[in-house]
This record gives C-alpha cells, sequence and structure tokens, in this order.
C-alpha cells in the first residue's frame, strides 16, 4: 500500500493551521500493526519461543498460589479429618514444596528466556527497520531531499524508530501476559459461579466507552508529539550545520530564542498527551469502580436469596480484582500502543515515499560509454507547471567540452541534474551514445560520469579514503597517481599525516580550493568518460584557480564534459559555449565566436572583466 509522505518543506512560511491539519492520523491502525507484524514475522522461531515463555510465566505464576491453597488445606487444616500421620503430613508438604520449587525454577528460567528473547527481537525489529529505511533513502530521488528537511528525515529514523522500539519492549510481554490472566482468572471465576462471571463480562463492556473517547483524540495528540521533537532536531540541527553564519552575524540569540519556541512547542506537546493519559487511566479507574460495585450488588442479592455463600462472594471479589490488573496493564498499553502508532506512521510515510527517477525493468548495461550526448526535444519543470527548461535541442560529441553559461535560474544545473538521472524531463529525452538514458541502468549511467560540484562533500575519513571512495579497489599508486594529475598531492604531502590526514566535519581543516583538488582526483580516479564541472571554482581566489585550472587541463582530457561557470574565464577554452536565457538555448559558440556577436556572452563577459587587473591576471 503506497501512501504520501507529509514531510515538512524547506522554510519557514509553515503556519499552525496547516501543522494542525497535518496532524490529522491518516492511516488505519490495523494496516500499521500489519505492517509492524511484518518485521516481527521474520523470526517466528524465536517469537514462538518468546510467547512459549511469557505462557510458562503466566501460568506458573497462577498455580503457585493455587499449590500453597492446596498444602494448606490438606495438610494443615485438613489432616485430622484425614487422618494422616505425622510422616504423611512432612512426606506430602515435601511433595508440594518441591513442585513450587519446580515451579518457581521454571518461572526463574522463562522470565530470563523471556528477558533475552523480548530484548533481542525488539533490537532486530529496530535494526531492520532503519536498515530499510537506509536502503530506501538511497534510492529516493533527488527532489525528496531538496523539498524536505533534514532534522525531520533524520527524527523518523531515530526518535520514531527508537520509541517504536521501547514501546514494543514493554507492549508484546504485557499485552500477551494480560491476555492469558485474565482468561485464567475468569475460567476459575466460571468454576465458581456462572451468574455472576456473567453479570461480570457484561459490566466490563462499560470500558469500550473511554477507551472509544481516548482513540479519537489520541492519535492527534501522539502525532504531535511526534512532530514537536522532528522540530527540535530540524532546528537543532540547522543551529549547528550554521552555526559559523549565527556567530558571525551575532544573531546568538535569535537562535536560541528560536529553539526555545519549537522546545516550548515540544513541551507542551508532550504535557498535553500526558494530561490525555491520565484522564484515560482515571476513566479505567471508575469503570473498575462502578464494575466492581454492579458485581457486588448482584452477589450481595444472591447471598440474600441463599443461592451462594459469603465465602464464594469473597474469593469471587479477590478475582475479580485480579481480572481487574491486566485490565489496567493492558489500559498502560493502549497509552503506549497509540504512541507506537503515531511513530509507525511516520515511519511508514517515509518507507512508502515514492522513488520518482526508477530503473526500467529492462535496462542496459554498457560497459564502455563513448560520451556521445544529445538533448532532444527536452522540457523540464521542478514543478510541473513551470518550465525551467524549454525544448533544448544539443548534440554533444565525443570528447567535446562544453560550456554552460548564463544568468541564475537560466537552466544550466538543471540540465546536468537531467543528464545525470537525478530528475527526468516531462518532455523529451537525453541519449548516450544513441539510447535513451531511461535505458540504462543507473550503474553504467552513473559510472560513466564524474562529478564535481561548488560544494563538495567529504567524509569524515582519510584523505586517501575520500580519493578512492568511487573506486575501492584502487591501490595507494593509483590515488598518488591521480592526486599528482591533478595538481593536488603536492599540498596534501604537506600536511602532517599526508594522504592518511583525517577530513573533520564539513572539511573545516583544509581549505575551499584543497577540497576541490581532493574531489578532482576522487573523479579523475574513477576515469569516466563523461566529466561534469558545476561551478566547481566559483568559490576559489584566482590563484587557486590558476593551480585548478592546470588540474583540469588533465581531468578534461580525452573525454565528453559540461563545464558550468559563472567565472566565465574557465570557458574560455571550451569546445562550444552554450548560453541559456530563461530556459532556452540563446546563443552558440566558441569564445571568439560569441564575443564577435553583440549578445548575452558578449555583455556578461566585458561585466566580469571590466577592471584592468583582473583582465590581465586571468589572461
Amino acid at each position: 500500500m503506497s501512501v504520501h509522505i507529509h514531510l515538512h518543506r524547506r522554510g519557514r512560511s509553515r503556519n499552525k493551521k496547516s501543522d494542525d491539519e497535518n496532524l490529522e492520523r491518516s492511516l488505519p491502525d490495523s494496516m500499521l500493526f500489519r505492517r509492524l507484524l511484518k518485521y516481527v514475522f521474520r523470526y517466528k522461531t524465536r517469537l514462538i519461543l518468546l510467547i512459549v515463555a511469557l505462557i510458562s510465566i503466566t501460568l506458573t505464576s497462577m498455580m503457585q498460589p493455587y499449590i500453597t491453597q492446596l498444602m494448606i488445606d490438606k495438610y494443615l487444616i485438613s489432616s485430622s479429618e484425614l487422618g494422616l500421620s505425622i510422616d504423611e503430613k512432612i512426606a506430602g508438604i515435601t511433595v508440594y514444596c518441591l513442585i513450587f520449587l519446580v515451579l518457581a525454577i521454571i518461572n526463574w528460567l522463562a522470565t530470563a528466556g523471556q528477558t533475552f528473547l523480548l530484548n533481542w527481537l525488539g533490537h532486530k525489529v529496530v535494526y531492520d527497520i532503519r536498515n530499510k529505511l537506509m536502503k530506501h533513502l538511497q534510492e529516493l530521488s533527488v527532489r525528496f531531499f531538496a523539498e524536505g528537511e533534514t532534522g525531520d528525515i533524520m527524527s523518523r529514523i531515530t526518535n520514531d524508530v527508537e520509541a517504536l522500539g521501547d514501546v514494543f519492549l514493554r507492549m508484546l510481554p504485557t499485552s500477551i501476559t494480560s491476555i492469558i490472566s485474565m482468561i485464567g482468572y475468569i475460567i476459575i471465576m466460571f468454576t465458581w459461579n456462572v451468574k455472576l462471571t456473567l453479570i461480570t463480562l457484561a459490566a466490563l463492556l462499560l470500558f469500550i466507552l473511554p477507551v472509544f473517547i481516548f482513540h479519537s483524540k489520541s492519535g492527534q495528540a501522539f502525532m504531535r508529539t511526534r512532530r514537536g521533537i522532528a522540530r527540535v532536531t530540524t532546528r537543532l540541527e540547522e543551529s549547528v550545520s550554521g552555526i559559523r553564519v549565527i556567530q558571525s552575524l551575532t544573531r546568538e540569540g535569535q537562535t536560541s530564542q528560536e529553539f526555545d519556541k519549537v522546545n516550548v512547542e515540544n513541551l507542551q506537546a508532550n504535557i498535553s498527551a500526558s494530561f490525555l493519559m491520565a484522564s484515560f487511566n482515571a476513566g479505567i479507574q471508575i469503570i473498575i469502580a462502578i464494575v466492581t460495585c454492579i458485581v457486588l450488588w448482584f452477589s450481595v442479592n444472591e447471598v440474600i436469596l441463599g443461592t451462594i455463600s459469603v465465602g464464594i462472594v469473597f474469593g469471587f471479589t479477590l478475582y475479580l480484582m485480579k481480572v481487574f490488573q491486566p485490565i489496567s496493564e493492558i489500559a498502560m498499553f493502549y497509552n503506549d500502543y497509540q504512541s507506537a502508532m503515531a511513530s509507525m506512521e511516520r515511519i511508514v510515510e517515509l518507507e512508502d515515499a515514492p522513488i520518482e527517477v526508477q530503473e526500467n525493468e529492462t535496462k542496459i548495461e554498457i560497459s564502455h560509454i563513448k560520451g556521445i550526448i544529445e538533448y532532444k526535444d527536452v522540457t523540464f519543470g521542478y514543478d510541473p507547471k513551470v518550465h525551467v527548461l524549454k525544448n533544448i535541442n544539443l548534440k554533444v560529441d565525443q570528447n567535446e567540452t562544453i560550456a554552460l553559461v548564463g544568468h541564475t535560474g537560466a537552466g544550466k544545473s538543471s540540465m546536468i541534474k537531467l543528464l545525470s538521472r537525478f530528475y527526468d524531463p516531462q518532455e523529451g529525452a537525453i541519449y548516450i551514445d544513441g539510447h535513451d538514458i531511461k535505458d540504462l541502468s543507473f550503474k553504467s549511467l552513473r559510472q560513466s560520469m564524474g562529478i564535481v560540484l561548488q560544494d563538495t562533500f567529504l567524509f569524515p575519513t582519510t584523505i586517501r579514503e575520500n580519493i578512492r571512495y568511487g573506486r575501492m579497489e584502487a591501490t595507494d599508486e593509483d590515488v598518488i597517481k591521480a592526486s599528482k594529475s591533478v595538481n593536488a598531492h603536492s599540498f596534501i604531502e604537506r600536511l602532517p599525516e599526508g594522504y592518511d590526514t583525517i577530513i573533520r566535519e564539513g572539511s573545516s581543516n583544509i581549505s575551499v580550493g584543497q577540497r576541490q583538488l581532493i574531489s578532482f582526483a576522487r573523479a579523475l580516479l574513477v576515469d569516466p568518460r563523461i566529466i561534469i564541472l558545476d561551478e566547481a571554482t566559483s568559490s576559489v581566489d584566482p590563484y587557486t584557480e590558476l593551480i585548478i585550472q592546470q588540474g583540469l587541463e588533465h581531468l578534461l582530457s580525452n573525454r565528453t564534459a559540461f563545464v558550468i561557470a559563472h567565472r566565465l574565464s574557465t570557458v574560455r577554452s571550451a569546445d562550444r559555449i552554450i548560453v541559456l536565457k530563461e530556459g532556452e538555448i540563446a546563443e552558440e559558440g566558441t569564445h571568439k565566436e560569441l564575443m564577435k556577436k553583440d549578445g548575452i556572452y558578449r555583455q556578461l563577459y566585458l561585466m566580469q572583466f571590466r577592471e584592468p587587473t583582473t583582465e590581465v591576471l586571468l589572461d
């Protein structure tokens, strides 16, 4: 069953009304519970052993008082009537004590097994859910991450899964033991008095009322708590990631206030849920008192009529109290259950998030790609109603370097995203070596490409492992050779640990230019047939750019390449320059050809090189 995922959108335009509308639970508990059981039923053997252990615990706990009662009645109170000798009494008591001891040992072993199996099963379910969510995240399209909030996604995988696991560890034993205990107590009550037991069962129907009322309100309350912690996680993630900007603009106070606001909202959501839980439990206790009064009223009337004895009424009342104990436990479990279902719904929403860009069933594997690319009548928009690319037609020859130029929002990066199949066009098709890229496997398509972005991401591991990330089987010699080819080797060797230097989170211990050179080496090591550079040199100083340009010469050699750059000095040597305007190809040609025209490219170029010193440096 596929469901729509209600992930928060980026930005702060969300209002309280729209948030409250999304708090309504949209998926039935039965469906969510079935989805949870799919994970549990993977381990049927251990589940059966766990149920056996729980049943053993319940039965041995119920039998121990019964054994004690038999021993007292037979060998202490009624022994004189039976004419038993002292030796017979001692022998009988010894047998009952041994039976009691055996039951206690069985109970202890079952409890130990139940504790281990329950924890093992609970942790395995959490492990499996997280693994599945992580695998699904890797398959989701770029749009999902562009439009969703990182903190909310992280909260679903961490907080919601953890909450579900915690509830599961309490939910299963409570529900099984409580149900078994209720059945056992009711059977014993039936053996004592059928009429009173039927009256009791009829009165127990009153418990439906608080459950019905609670169920109608609990879904939204517990969903608000899950959304609340998700917003806290999101705000915390944003604050930590943007700490340098926050401190540079002295926004610490405002940031703390904004965090306090979502933290207070989360606090209020949890307090409201706690009040609802307390009201529900109070309602259950009131119902217990009403049922007790009803049963006692009928019992006393039966005593007055002489149909039952006072002793039976006393014993029946004691067992009635025992019946109420598992009911109270189930009521507490129901609170946890509703909280778990709120978490499970958020997990299912993420689990069922649609994969927008998928491989065709008849995917084609190509071992070697020449790099002949063609955009044919391509139209695309992130919002299908608003096109950012309009009827693009472009043919790129093997080993040709294409530069994409234009104002911000002209569609340059969109063309690259379509080529990489991060998105699919609404109209038209893109071909590589005559194959529609939709027919190629992701592996064939993306392994043929080396992509270097403006904001290059490096993993918090060694420089060596970062460079060989796209080709893990590469030797150290291969890593060094690729680094030398793009002018990265010299600066890496100057670092204290060389290639074994650990990149800190956010690449804070190396410069932007060094980070770009490492990304060039990583792309070159894969030896791709197609190179994509998206503003790869826009964030570096002119001197570093000259060093990078030298590395680029080797990276682009004998490869088909797309280069996006606002700095036009980096695109002058391209075989062809494509100028985009409002999603359409406005101009096309070499640097010299376009400079002879009084068009967009010439205007952009002259605007960038008005300063004589800059022009001399870049020439």
